[in-house]
Parts: structure tokens; C-alpha cells; sequence
């Protein structure tokens, strides 16, 4: 089922952003919403180094998209990049849902283990057969699939 979000303004997302997530200088990611954590925890990751990309004048990890973006569809996002230091990061993004934030991890595009369901690097160690190489994963990563990925799942109402 798809999810649903209402067309709004990049500057009422970004005030929306700033007033009810402390996005910019203030940004904790370890302050977010449950329910964004309860939508985001279906792939374990550390939050432990992140990029808000152009909410706090930072540039995103691994050519995934990174900060404040309006998609083709209209949906206005705020992608963010986190993993921790044993970790090939992931991409997620925020949206508004025009009562609460939501948060969403893209499938295609973004480098992470699918039968794990983690970041790859904290996978249990006796499930991996040949770790993937740096190299490997950055050829994962495809900001125009997480994009289309993003628009297939959340709808403009």
C-alpha cells in the first residue's frame, strides 16, 4: 500500500522541518519522532555519523542524495545519510504525511544487506560469505533509483 502525503511548498516543508525536528545547527538524529525510528529501524543502522546535506551547509556520503530536495512528483523530502564508523553508510529521507514526519529507507539505489536487513558491515559474521569491497557497495549506490524508489512508495494526495 502506498503511503500518502499532501502537496506542499518547499519553504512549508523546511519550516515544518526546522520547528518540529530541530533540523539545521540543532539537528540530533537521536532526537527523532518514534515513529520515524519505528519506520526506519526495518534496516538496522547506527546513526552515528550523518549528513543532513544542504540543511546544515553539509555534503552527503557515497554520491547518495543528501539535504533538502522536491522530488519529480512534487513531494518535498529531506534526505539524510547515516552509519557508523564499521558501516557503509544508508540513505533515508523524511517526509510530512500532513500530520506527522515519516521516515522511509529506500530499496533500490541504496547499499545495504537485503537478507540481513542491516548496514552492510554489521552483519552477523557468520551469515557472510565474502564481504563486499568499498569499491563494490559505492557501485550499489544510484541516486536516481532512490529517488524513483521514494516517488513509487509515497503518493501526492
Amino acid at each position: 500500500m502506498k503511503r500518502k502525503a499532501p502537496k506542499i511548498s518547499l519553504e512549508e516543508f523546511k519550516a515544518l522541518c526546522q520547528k518540529k525536528l530541530n533540523v539545521g545547527e540543532e539537528f540530533d538524529p537521536y532526537d527523532l519522532p518514534e515513529k520515524i525510528y519505528k519506520d526506519i529501524k526495518k534496516v538496522e543502522f547506527d546513526l552515528e555519523n550523518y549528513s543532513i546535506g544542504s540543511a546544515a551547509n553539509e555534503k552527503g556520503f557515497d554520491k547518495y542524495p543528501c539535504g533538502y530536495e522536491v522530488l519529480d512528483n512534487g513531494l518535498p523530502v529531506l534526505f539524510i545519510n547515516a552509519g557508523g564508523d564499521w558501516e557503509f553508510p544508508i540513505c533515508f529521507c523524511l517526509y510530512w504525511n500532513g500530520k506527522e514526519f515519516r521516515g522511509y529507507v529506500p530499496t533500490e539505489g541504496n547499499a545495504y544487506n537485503r537478507k540481513e536487513m542491516c548496514a552492510f558491515g554489521s552483519e552477523f559474521t557468520e551469515f557472510i560469505s565474502e564481504p563486499m569491497s568499498r569499491e563494490e557497495l559505492e557501485k550499489i549506490v544510484d541516486p536516481d533509483a532512490i529517488r524513483k524508489d521514494v516517488m513509487s512508495r509515497i503518493e501526492i494526495i
